[in-house]
């Protein structure tokens, strides 16, 4: 059984805003989604890829029993090319290193039990000391800087190679998420100043152990409360303004609320409101989920929950018969090929796989224009200038 730290290096940025989460969840078990489980699995392969010379594409459609469990496993090519990206990342910044290991444990100050596991650290006496983590995750993008897990693993780096005799003159913390839509290479978080780094984040995190153990912790409501397995029943994310916005409309019947009620409610709000409601939305939706999800398993087990009911829930339509079949079933009907087939163009990254030729793609490949969008001001994308209405036709 793999061991758990008390303290994480993963779970720092919850522990920070909110230290009576680390007592809430104590004996809250959590329940391995499939993304995480296929996380899990890219960074074994990214292991296995590391330790044994090979390239991850060369495992593409292939059975590898490297996963630990009962049955083999086939790496598709969406795994393959993503773990590729990283793996060609740590041999490129191995290169020269005094140290360099995958999957290495770091023991950070402040506590015993405050240490983790590093997907990557590269050691380079009197040169850069640099922990890489991956990503396997697309849903949301994670930068580096500031980032608690990497600040952590900094510190436990910055441990390990004194114990090591080696001398780092500049940290580096890398993070490679390449399945995440705004990907265009390595994000890192580049510190000079070492001895000012390790007296900040020593006492951040030192500070935020000690209220973690204290009498009575201080819980707080934000985008930290997403994966805290003690959410539902957290009076902190209660009491939050994006949980109570609603209370006009608590003793109406959610179909009676109408969409045009809810925008002149938002047009009306302030920026301030607004922002508080918008960094929450990922909170909202999970905690939605999880609440259908176990009122789901309560009625399944026989509870009454008032206003529903279990019904057996179908799939979309599907034909009965083999494609062969149909097939002389359409063709028995006149219908002509192209009334029961759709054929569709290879899209580039497909073709690539058969393909090496820079330069067509260079020519005839483009990426369309979708509009703007907001994001976080840490997003590495140009800003997009917007020309007020009022200023465009004020006269000079």
């Amino acid at each position: 059984m793999t061991a758990h730290a008390k303290f994480s290096p993963s779970a720092m940025y919850r522990r920070k805003p909110c230290p009576g989460s680390w007592a809430a969840e104590h004996g809250k078990k959590s329940k391995s989604s499939v993304a995480a489980l296929e996380g899990t699995d890219a960074h074994t392969l990214a292991q296995w890829c590391i330790d044994n010379d090979k390239n991850p594409i060369d495992s593409i459609n292939k059975e590898l029993d490297i996963f630990g469990s009962p049955t083999p496993k086939t790496i598709t090519d969406d795994m393959a090319e993503a773990v590729k990206v990283y793996v060609d990342y740590v041999r490129e910044i191995s290169k020269g290193a005094a140290y360099a290991h995958s999957e290495i444990r770091l023991q950070m100050p402040g506590h015993i039990d405050f240490w983790g596991t590093s997907d990557m650290l590269a050691a380079h006496d009197f040169g850069t000391l640099e922990v890489i983590e991956y990503k396997h995750g697309q849903g949301k993008d994670v930068y580096p800087e500031d980032n608690e897990q990497i600040a952590a693993y900094l510190l436990g780096a910055l441990r390990f190679a004194r114990d090591h005799d080696i001398t780092p003159l500049t940290l580096k913390g890398t993070i490679i998420q390449p399945r995440i839509h705004t990907y265009c290479g390595p994000r890192s978080w580049v510190i000079e100043d070492i001895e000012a780094f390790e007296l900040k984040w020593i006492k951040i995190f030192s500070d935020t152990i000690i209220e973690c153990l204290s009498k009575d912790p201080k819980r707080s409501a934000g985008e930290h409360c997403t994966f805290c397995l003690a959410k539902l029943d957290c009076p902190a994310l209660k009491d939050e303004l994006v949980l109570t916005a609603i209370d006009e409309f608590k003793d109406a019947p959610p179909e009676s609320i109408k969409t045009e009620q809810v925008k002149d409610i938002v047009a009306a709000a302030g920026i301030e409101d607004l922002l508080k409601i918008h960094n929450h939305a990922s909170v909202i939706k999970k905690f939605m989920s999880e609440a259908a999800e176990h009122l789901a398993t309560l009625a399944k087990r026989g509870e009454h929950i008032p206003g529903y009911k279990l019904v057996n829930s179908v799939g979309n339509r599907a034909w009965n018969l083999s494609d062969e079949e149909m097939v002389k079933k359409f063709r028995n009907k006149k219908l002509k090929q192209e009334d029961f087939y759709n054929r569709k163009i290879k899209s580039p990254t497909q073709i690539a796989k058969i393909l090496e030729d820079g330069k067509f793609f260079d020519k005839f490949v483009t990426r369309p224009a979708k509009g703007v969008v907001l994001v976080s001001e840490k997003d590495k994308r140009q800003a997009v200038e917007v020309v007020n209405a009022a200023d465009e036709f004020k006269d000079d």
